[in-house]
């Protein structure tokens, strides 16, 4: 849809792909596995965000990944990861992991907790180079009331983590009335909301909710409800 010379896209959490393994149920916002919609292959760089709930002490057996930016960021539980590097960590709320597949990487994914699901948001970047020599990373943030964490950057960039790809990733974290951010008109941003409500550039985001927004200058939330955001910047 267009509004005022920009263009927004919709995509409603209820309308996304979905799948249930029984011990895994997944959101899709664009296409992924067994879920195909030519009209959702993706947005700018950002293939896959897969919104998983994991059931205790389940997950992923070990697979490989090639030519691909991946990015796991918990919203409740834990995910432990191993992988062919050598790499064996714990990645928890308040924490960001990404892994360069590159020329080839293997690796694994479960939920540690006996008690308590994971539900986590997968997401996958086409790279701006090929080939590269996997690597992985991981970091700490801070998560700031009406606020915004910097979470990953381009490769030389000055985030956090890391990306083989032009590109930034914000966490909005916001409750209260107005809010506001200037956008670059010559970039896209995906907004996928995690939690909380609010009207973003007014229309109504639920948790789940996710929203495409080109040739706009400016960001606004109003009413925001425990909002929490993940903010895509994107060429």
């Amino acid at each position: 849809m267009t509004l005022g010379g920009s263009m927004i896209t919709i995509r409603k959490s209820e309308e996304r792909g979905k799948s249930d393994y029984g011990w895994l149920k997944a959101n899709f916002s664009f296409s992924f596995a067994s879920y195909f919609d030519p009209k959702w292959m993706g947005f700018k760089a950002l293939r896959v965000i897969n919104e998983d709930y994991i059931d205790e002490g389940m997950g992923f057996e070990t697979h490989p990944h090639k030519n691909m930016e991946i990015i796991s960021f918990i919203i409740d539980g834990a995910m432990a990861h191993k992988d062919t590097l050598g790499s064996e960590t714990v990645i928890k709320p308040g924490e960001i992991q990404v892994m360069s597949a590159g020329t080839g990487i293997m690796h694994s994914e479960f939920n540690p907790n006996s008690d308590q699901k994971t539900h986590s948001l997968q997401i996958w970047v086409k790279p701006n180079v090929l080939d590269v020599k996997p690597r992985y990373d991981q970091a700490k943030f801070e998560n700031p009331t009406n606020g915004y964490s910097h979470l990953l950057s381009s490769f030389d960039g000055e985030g956090l983590v890391k990306i083989h790809q032009d590109m930034n990733l914000y966490l909005g974290h916001f409750t209260g009335e107005s809010f506001s951010r200037e956008l670059d008109k010559n970039k896209a941003y995906w907004i996928h909301t995690v939690k909380g409500s609010a009207a973003i550039n007014d229309i109504n985001a639920l948790a789940g909710d996710s929203l495409g927004i080109e040739l706009e200058d400016t960001l606004t939330i109003k009413n925001a409800n425990g909002l929490e955001f993940l903010l895509f910047e994107l060429n």
